[in-house]
């Protein structure tokens, strides 16, 4: 496991993102490739918004896809091995790395044909972009 945990820290360290094609094994990748289809069938994907909290918005101009957000309360058995897997790199880069982690999100994302989210370079740009369209 901390191998590809390594992996992923000199990728990001070299090339300012993090790969490692062995950190999700190809089975849970599948499993929650699965989990993201039953959501859609069952219409559990809700419209992504940009912002948070009460500056949230739907905006077609800059994202088009549909999320669900991952949570430990959902006591999924596949997505709990995810945050498994998570919670084994934190640790690892809160003790290698110094990094003081202390939470995070996730969440699945459906892009249909058609669907994208514009690429952006901060909130802030994200946040004008939106004022200004």
């Amino acid at each position: 496991m901390e191998a590809s945990f390594e992996t992923l820290i000199a990728s990001y360290i070299q090339n300012n993102v993090g790969i490692a094609t062995d950190f999700l094994s190809v089975a849970l990748c599948e499993h929650l490739a699965a989990n993201i289809l039953t959501l859609e069938a069952n219409e559990l994907l809700q419209q992504a918004g940009i912002g948070n909290d009460n500056k949230l918005q739907q905006n077609a101009l800059v994202r088009r896809d549909t999320i669900y957000w991952l949570d430990k309360k959902h006591n999924n058995i596949h997505e709990d091995a995810f945050f498994a897997k998570i919670d084994a790199f934190v640790l690892y880069l809160n003790q290698s790395c110094y990094a003081g982690i202390t939470d995070y999100e996730f969440h699945y994302s459906l892009y249909e044909t058609g669907d994208f989210y514009k690429k952006h370079l901060s909130i802030q740009d994200l946040f004008m972009f939106s004022i200004l369209n």
